[in-house]
């Protein structure tokens, strides 16, 4: 009994919505009509010029260390220097917060490889910021994308 209950809704719902389909105007035929109404307008793709984000403009208070173009962790140099600034930033970062920039190159690497690689620096600091005790409601990971990136990099900033 309910298999047929079941069956019967389901040929109900599919009626209401041939009809509903057919009931809403196509744009799609050439003889068609241009359809106007919210439904429609909600459905175009609006496409803007992507911009960087103006939060990236160095600071002169901010931490850069550079990263190798392929590479998806810290240098022992660069991990002291990070090691060495979170330390010497500890009582403000516990009072404000840090965020972490990760910035890629625009190269030929797929967008899902420069985000893994961003991530995976920016997990970097994460573990550095752990080993220093700092809690991690006070880490912020940015990982933007610009269209023209020029550096490989992880940006050290206080909030």
């Amino acid at each position: 009994m309910m298999t047929v209950l079941l069956m019967v809704y389901m040929l109900l719902s599919m009626i209401f919505q041939v009809l509903a389909a057919m009931a809403t105007p196509s744009s799609g035929t050439p003889d068609a009509p241009p359809v106007s109404n919210a439904t429609s307008a909600e459905a175009m793709a609006v496409t803007h010029q992507a911009t960087m984000d103006d939060s990236l403009t160095q600071l002169p208070t901010d931490f850069v260390a550079k990263v190798g173009e392929d590479e998806n962790f810290l240098q022992p140099a660069e991990r002291a220097a990070t090691r060495a600034w979170i330390s010497q930033n500890a009582a403000a970062i516990r009072a404000r917060g840090i965020l972490v920039f990760s910035l890629t190159r625009t190269t030929d690497a797929p967008l899902g490889v420069r985000l893994r690689m961003q991530f995976e620096r920016s997990l970097m600091v994460v573990s550095i910021a752990d080993e220093l005790k700092i809690p991690r409601d006070k880490i912020e990971l940015r990982n933007p994308v610009p269209e023209k990136g020029t550096q490989d990099s992880i940006i050290l900033r206080l909030k």
